[in-house]
């Protein structure tokens, strides 16, 4: 299980929620969780600030680089 759906169950938060409060999609949520995608440094400061944690605790792995296709 990934850290950012570790943090996200503790909080209590629904992935549309986190989402919502993120500023993307649900999809995107499980497809990062799921590790299918890493998340875009946006993406991840989103994150951080919906669920009050450093983006590198929920993404130890970092994020894509910039310009990166996915």
């Amino acid at each position: 299980m990934t850290a950012l759906r570790q943090q996200r169950i503790r909080a209590g938060l629904s992935a549309f929620k986190l989402a919502e409060m993120a500023g993307t999609t649900e999809i995107r949520v499980y497809h990062i969780e799921r590790s299918r995608y890493r998340p875009r440094r946006v993406e991840a400061e989103g994150f951080a600030r919906a669920l009050k944690k450093p983006v590198a605790v929920l993404f130890p792995d970092g994020c894509q680089p910039e310009g990166a296709a996915r």
